[in-house]
C-alpha cells in the first residue's frame, strides 16, 4: 500500500514538474528537468510492472534506480551552495568577479548561470552514484578474480575454454552412466516379469496335475 502511495505521489511530482519548467525562461533547467522527468516515469513504469507479477529483485533494481535519480532534487541544493561558497572564497575562472559597483544585472546574470550549472551537476552526480551503487550491489565493484595464471593463453579466455569442455565431457559421460542405469532397470523389470510368468505357468501346469490325479 505504501508502494502505491508513493508512486502516486511521484507521479503527480514529475508532471507538475514538467509543467513549473516549461515556465522558466532557462533552458539549461528546461533540458534538465525533462530528461528527470522522462527518466522517472520509465523506472516507476518498470518498477510496478515488476511488483505486479511479483518479480521482487527486478523491482527492487529499478525501485532504487529510481531513488537515486529523485536525488537530482537534493543535489541541486548542495552544489548552488557549493559553487556560491566557492566563488565568495576566491576561485576564479567560473564567473566573473563583480564588486559594490557592479550592476544589478551582473549580479543576477551570474546567479543565474550559477542556478543552472548546479542543475548540470547535480543530475550527473545523481545519475553517476547511482550507477555506482547498483554495480557495487550487482557485485561488479569486488575484487577481480585472478584467472592469469590458467593454462591455455589469452588471459582467462584459455581457462574459461577449457572449464567450459571439462563440463561439457563430464555432462556426456553423466549421460551415459543415466542411460546404462535405465538400460540396466528396464532389463531387470523385463526379466523379472519373465520369470514370474514363467513362475505362475510352472505352478499352474503343477495345480493341474494334482487336480488330474485327485480325480483319477
Amino acid at each position: 500500500m505504501l508502494g502505491r502511495f508513493l508512486m502516486v505521489v511521484l507521479l503527480v511530482q514529475t508532471i507538475t514538474g514538467f509543467g513549473l519548467a516549461a515556465t522558466t525562461k532557462s533552458h539549461i533547467v528546461k533540458l534538465v528537468s525533462y530528461i528527470l522527468c522522462c527518466a522517472s516515469i520509465f523506472c516507476v513504469a518498470q518498477a510496478w510492472r515488476y511488483a505486479f507479477w511479483r518479480d521482487i529483485p527486478k523491482h527492487k533494481h529499478w525501485a532504487i534506480r529510481l531513488v537515486g535519480y529523485m536525488q537530482t532534487i537534493a543535489l541541486q541544493r548542495f552544489w548552488i551552495g557549493m559553487l556560491i561558497m566557492s566563488h565568495s572564497m576566491g576561485w576564479d575562472g567560473l564567473y566573473p568577479l563583480l564588486d559594490d559597483d557592479s550592476t544589478n544585472e551582473e549580479w543576477i546574470q551570474m546567479t543565474e548561470q550559477m542556478f543552472d550549472d548546479s542543475f548540470v551537476l547535480s543530475i550527473t552526480t545523481a545519475f553517476l552514484f547511482t550507477e555506482w551503487y547498483l554495480a557495487a550491489e550487482q557485485g561488479m565493484t569486488e575484487p577481480p578474480a585472478d584467472n592469469r595464471n590458467n593454462k591455455g593463453g589469452g588471459g582467462g579466455g584459455g581457462g574459461e575454454e577449457e572449464k567450459d569442455q571439462n563440463d561439457t565431457s563430464m555432462r556426456a559421460e553423466k549421460e551415459d552412466e543415466d542411460e546404462v542405469v535405465i538400460d540396466q532397470v528396464v532389463d531387470r523389470a523385463f526379466n523379472g516379469g519373465k520369470e514370474e510368468a514363467e513362475k505362475e505357468g510352472e505352478m499352474t501346469t503343477t495345480q493341474s496335475d494334482s487336480g488330474s490325479r485327485e480325480v483319477h
